[in-house]
């Protein structure tokens, strides 16, 4: 068994003082106060000498030894002379002495003159002055003793103390797939009695193949992709023991090996997003136990310690993963090179056309990108569902959505799918679909007469009967008529109440549900008892006066009317029925009234009134509009 060899350090001597000398200062106390002062006085004064001769004539030639963490080790000291004199030795004996402290796995030590002239007589050295053993005799010892050795004569001589080990093995261990090596060792038996086997699984020593030797106190242990996850192994060999006889000893150990750790970062080619962050994982696979990470820069600063981590810098980034058996395995590490990407996130995003079961998307177009990608979720809901990358086109049609349920949708531009290279999502946009059984969006009056109205509404989708009610502002009870979903979506509601204000309301009916709820109501007033215009005081225009022109394609008026009088007048124009279409207030210039008329609600078929008035004067005339 080969034994490490320890290196000691040799002390200045240290000095002896006799036990005379201390008695005699006990005796002086008794002298008396004065007696004692002085006495201290001259003692402080000589014991100065009395040491330097004691240093002269007492000094031991003295070592420090550690052996601490070496339980089976040598020291071996230099060639020295033995010095001075220590309280058991004889009158002409020279002494040397070794502080030792000890490994707590030690069992004993063995002390012998290793060279030089051997001393005549009887040899033993003493254990913290007291003891005497055989020099070369080993024994049981452990701790930190003070091993001394006087013998008359001062010839060179070095000194060898050799530390015996208790029988020991190793311990149960961890190693992953592939190494690195792990070193395994005996201590305390003789190296070349130590036998290595595989006991399980399979045949004795089926994977001694796995150890760099199967004799020794010293193998080492590389597992191979194919090994098993456990492996027990049987050690035997010959104890060297300090405290008696030698004896075959004899133990097992279990290696578990574990497959190797792997990293995956993902994305595998990260882009961070134009003006924003990106998010790269490390998944780890292999190793044992709990994982922990070490994310670096370039410039080799620690910028995280999870195993995602957020990037909103361009560069080179490495992790490091440690395992339960880091401190005695290797760690892994991988680097990914993180990109900036120039892509924008989508705008000027839009929702129409929404449907019980669809909407129209559109957004603004941007330069050199391959698709677009949209998401969509519940309100309220976290997970986003995606419809999949569209090529460059600006608008998309999302299907199969729930009626009257409420929607949150995101887009986000792809520059490159191969790279990843993609903009942050865009802000939410929120929207509700419309029910199966909606009422129409749009309901409006459109003319009005003294004891009747005409409506307008926009269909319904699945309608198969429209409900209105309408009642005099102020009133409890409502009139009720209904109208077929074939017919065009009009009517004209008579019998009504001249001056008199109205209150309107439509309601869709499907041919699966009993109605919906009415719509919100609007409001008219009819007109005053009609009269007719041969019956009122305005003064027809003669053809010289009014030069009037009407586009029949849209209902537009374009006319001139000579007054012969300057000042301000009311411009109107009626329907046949007498409703209002428009209004405004003219001026005569130079006794002329020029004006182009630019009506926005296209004009049907039909004669129409125009009569321009103020306080002097109250002109009218008709015109046919036909398209």
């Amino acid at each position: 068994m080969k034994k490490s060899l320890v290196q000691g350090t040799k002390t200045s001597p240290r000095i002896r003082v006799s036990p005379a000398l201390v008695y005699s200062s006990i005796a002086l106390i008794f002298l008396g106060t004065v007696c004692l002062i002085m006495f201290l006085l001259s003692t402080f004064r000589s014991e100065n000498v009395l040491a330097n001769e004691v240093s002269q004539e007492n000094t031991v030639t003295h070592f420090e030894i550690n052996m601490i963490g070496n339980p089976d080790s040598v020291f071996l000291s230099p060639k020295t002379t033995r010095t001075g004199k220590l309280n058991y030795a004889a009158d002409n004996d020279n002494c040397i002495e070794f502080h030792i402290s000890l490994d707590k796995n030690a069992e004993g030590i063995k002390f012998e003159i290793a060279s030089g002239e051997i001393p005549s007589g009887s040899l033993y050295y003493y254990i913290d002055g007291q003891n005497p053993v055989a020099i070369g005799q080993s024994i049981c010892l452990n701790g930190t003793h003070t091993i001394s050795f006087c013998k008359p004569g001062n010839s060179e001589n070095s000194y060898r103390i050799t530390s015996f080990s208790k029988a020991s093995f190793p311990k149960d261990i961890s190693v992953r797939t592939g190494g690195p090596a792990v070193l395994l060792k005996t201590n305390g038996l003789l190296s070349s009695s130590v036998k290595w086997k595989s006991v399980s699984p399979g045949y004795e020593g089926q994977f001694n193949s796995l150890l760099s030797n199967s004799e020794g106190s010293m193998v080492s242990f590389l597992s191979s992709e194919n090994c098993p996850h456990e492996i027990a192994y049987e050690i035997s060999g010959i104890h060297l023991s300090a405290c008696g006889a030698t004896e075959m000893v004899t133990d097992t150990f279990r290696i578990t090996v574990f497959s190797s750790m792997k990293i995956n970062i993902t994305p595998a080619q990260p882009l961070i997003p134009a003006g924003g962050v990106i998010e790269i994982h490390s998944g780890v696979s292999g190793g044992k136990g709990k994982y922990s990470f070490e994310w670096y820069d370039e410039k080799n600063q620690i910028v995280g310690h999870d195993s995602t981590l957020k990037v909103s810098e361009e560069g080179n980034y490495t992790v490091i993963v440690y395992d339960e058996m880091s401190a005695t395995m290797s760690n892994a590490t991988k680097m990914i090179l993180v990109k900036q990407s120039n892509c924008k996130k989508p705008e000027g995003i839009s929702v129409t056309d929404i449907k019980p079961s669809s909407v129209k998307i559109s957004w603004t177009e941007q330069p050199n990108i391959y698709g677009y990608k949209i998401r969509k979720r519940l309100a309220g809901e976290n997970a986003w569902s995606s419809s999949g990358t569209i090529l460059p086109y600006t608008t998309r049609t999302l299907n199969t959505l729930v009626d009257n349920t409420p929607y949150q949708i995101q887009l986000q531009a792809i520059a490159n799918p191969m790279t990843n290279d993609t903009s942050q999502w865009s802000d939410i946009i929120s929207f509700t679909t419309k029910s199966y059984c909606s009422n129409p969006e749009e309901l409006n009056v459109v003319s009005v007469g003294d004891t009747s109205a005409n409506i307008q509404w926009s269909s319904a989708d699945n309608a198969v009967n429209y409900k209105f009610r309408y009642r005099k502002q102020g009133d409890e009870n409502w009139t009720i008529k209904n109208q077929s979903a074939s017919f065009p979506c009009e009517r004209k509601l008579k019998g009504l109440e001249p001056n008199t204000n109205y209150e309107l309301q439509v309601l869709n009916e499907c041919y699966w549900k009993s109605g919906t709820e009415f719509t919100k109501s609007i409001f008219f007033k009819t007109l005053d008892q009609k009269k007719s215009f041969e019956e009122t005081e305005a003064n027809k225009i003669s053809k010289g006066e009014f030069n009037f022109q009407s586009n029949p394609g849209t209902g537009n008026f374009s006319f001139t009317i000579i007054t012969n009088a300057e000042g301000k007048y009311h411009l109107e124009i009626l329907n046949i029925s007498g409703a209002k279409i428009y209004e405004e207030e003219v001026n005569a210039v130079s006794g002329i009234i020029t004006k182009n008329l630019q009506l926005n609600n296209n004009l049907p078929n039909g004669i129409y009134f125009v009569r321009i008035r103020n306080s002097a004067k109250d002109y009218s005339t008709t015109v046919l509009i036909s398209k």
